[in-house]
């Protein structure tokens, strides 16, 4: 009876246990579907919490444009007010509290400058003392953006530039290099029609170059101005006998040993370069000049020798035993292509000459009768070092022509001889010798022989300086060669041997040639 009993129980008791089980998992089916409820309600609302974060965020960045958007529009402004500065001659700033802009103003137009009550005027025909001005880094600054190149005003090539009766004006400070200066003399009035020079006088020289101007004066259309230091450098300078403290060189800037007579001989005599270049520049512009290049007497102007080999279709390159042909392919390369060459400040690549000796036969090729080739730096020289290597060359030089740069452009001091006028001039780092279009001109540097370089009291050279420069021998160009023919033919050979010195001739051969002609 209870088997029965438990027997027919059985599936109540199970029925039961199902039950349970059934209302545990809807529980848990519940209690997991609120959970995701739960979640989904906590997601929405970050969500909604997320997209105003963004919209927040997105409104402040807008808000921070606009901003900064109106900071860039009025520093332009600014800025284009500065640079109509630095392109007009008479000018007004309508704001009584901008002295700064006057300063700067006055500053780079190299005039002075009159406050009114409600206006300042900048004008060139005004000049006042402006020894109270401060110079704050906020006008360091302003300075330093308008005569930035970007900032620049645009030059096209003057007329007046490649006429046919413009010339060439050089500056150059010598010291004892009476030697060699009829030749490089010779050699610009006949390939660049040189016809005026500024010459500074280093006061450490032991020679006095005026016998050699002399005779170029009198019996050419030479003008030449002789400065000495009291002519140009700063009272201060002169007075002192040093320069201005960020001028000095220290002897971290040297890899050898230097003592402190040396150090300053050194810092005098860049500091001079620096001040002379400015003040030479300036005054050719005051006379009228156009082109101004700043050489030394061992450098010579030379079609490069890249556009002499790939001869482009675009320019002829003529021949040095032409009168001024240096100075017609110079106009030829601003006329045809002014942007390439950054007219008008035109960089110039030098290539550096040894001191490695040619046959007599090839040094002599070409040389009139009469005249010592060997005595030629130009002739006698004919081998240089590899033309990509700037370390043996040297930062560039410059052809400018101070007539179509703006005044203010002009500074006090250079930031650099080799790139005067900072504005236009490019940037050695810009350089490369294998772009020909954009350096169609170069400079042949000759290092020439020991006892002339060393002939020099100057405390950078040295045998071990020398020696890593003069024996190169990597090619050879014959390119300079014809101009001393050209140069005869065209005065004649008495008259070259009288301009040139006793040196450079072979009195009984000059004789002989005179005779037969």
């Amino acid at each position: 009876m209870s088997d029965q009993h438990h027997a027919s129980g059985a599936p109540a008791t199970m029925s039961y246990s199902t039950a349970a089980a059934a209302a545990t998992t809807i529980n848990s089916k519940r209690q997991g579907l609120m959970r995701s409820l739960s979640s989904e309600v906590h997601c929405d609302q970050q969500r909604i919490r997320c997209k105003m974060g963004y919209l927040f965020a997105l409104m402040l960045l807008l808000a921070s444009l606009s901003i900064w958007t109106n900071v860039f529009f009025m520093r332009r402004s600014r800025l284009s007010e500065m640079e109509g500065v630095s392109r007009r001659r008479h000018f007004e700033i309508i704001a009584a509290n901008d002295i700064k802009l006057a300063e700067v103003a006055a500053d780079l137009n190299l005039a002075g400058f009159e406050r009114h009550e409600s206006r300042v005027v900048v004008s060139q025909t005004t000049t006042v003392e402006r020894t109270s001005r401060q110079e704050t880094p906020l006008v360091r600054k302003n300075i330093k953006k308008l005569r930035n190149r970007k900032y620049a005003p645009k030059i096209k090539p003057r007329a007046e530039s490649l006429s046919s009766n413009s010339s060439f004006s050089a500056c150059m400070l010598i010291k004892d290099d009476n030697e060699i200066l009829s030749e490089w003399i010779a050699y610009h009035y006949f390939v660049l029609k040189l016809r005026k020079m500024i010459i500074a006088i280093d006061p450490l020289s032991t020679e006095s170059p005026s016998e050699v101007l002399d005779l170029w004066r009198k019996h050419t259309d030479m003008e030449i101005i002789e400065w000495h230091d009291p002519d140009y450098m700063p009272t201060e300078f002169v007075k002192n006998g040093y320069p201005p403290a960020e001028y000095l060189q220290k002897q971290s800037d040297f890899t050898h040993e230097m003592t402190a007579a040396a150090l300053l001989e050194i810092s005098n005599h860049r500091y001079r370069q620096r001040v002379f270049l400015a003040m030479c520049m300036k005054e050719h512009r005051r006379l009228g000049a156009s082109w101004v290049i700043h050489i030394d007497t061992d450098e010579y102007v030379i079609a490069s020798k890249l556009l002499r080999e790939v001869q482009p279709d675009y320019l002829k390159i003529p021949s040095l035993e032409e009168p001024g042909s240096m100075f017609h392919l110079l106009q030829q390369v601003v006329a045809k292509t002014p942007a390439e060459v950054s007219y008008p400040c035109m960089s110039m690549l030098r290539l550096l000459f040894g001191s490695v000796e040619s046959k007599p036969e090839r040094i002599t090729k070409m040389v009139p009768s009469g005249f010592n080739a060997t005595e030629f730096e130009t002739l006698r020289w004919r081998y240089h070092a590899l033309p990509h290597n700037m370390s043996y060359h040297g930062n560039p030089k410059v052809i400018v022509d101070v007539a179509a740069i703006p005044e203010e452009y002009f500074p006090d001091v250079v930031y650099s001889i080799h790139r005067p006028v900072e504005a236009y001039c490019p940037k050695n780092k810009e350089l490369e010798y294998t772009e020909f279009k954009k350096q169609p001109i170069g400079v042949n540097h000759y290092i020439g022989s020991w006892e002339r370089y060393s002939g020099r009291n100057d405390q950078r050279r040295s045998r071990l300086v020398y020696n890593q420069k003069a024996h190169q021998t990597y090619g050879k160009d014959d390119g300079v060669r014809p101009w001393l023919s050209g140069f005869v033919k065209q005065f004649g050979a008495q008259k070259t041997a009288m301009l040139l010195g006793d040196r450079y001739t072979v009195p009984s051969k000059l004789s002989a040639a005179a005779s037969d002609s």
